[in-house]
């Protein structure tokens, strides 16, 4: 089991199971996505970075990756103290 998915089942209370099997298959498509440049990365944050990602659209307009979205705004703004 990869660690990302691992990940999915430390936070039951973010995804349901349905969202997890659809987690995995978002993360397969976002590995290989072309659309995903190398400015992505350059001179930004964690959360810039993310927001960028999050902002990608499908071709019919609707987020590209929403169970990652949903992943990920609950487990970044986890607190740090």
């Amino acid at each position: 089991m990869s660690s990302l998915k691992r990940l999915t089942y430390c936070v039951p209370q973010v995804l349901t199971s349905q969202e997890i099997d659809k987690f995995v298959d978002e993360r397969r498509i976002y590995v290989s996505d072309q659309s995903i440049h190398d400015d992505f990365f350059v001179d930004c944050s964690v959360d810039v970075y993310w927001n960028k990602v999050m902002l990608l659209e499908n071709n019919t307009r609707k987020p590209k990756y929403p169970t990652i979205t949903k992943l990920l705004k609950a487990v970044l703004t986890l607190s740090q103290g």
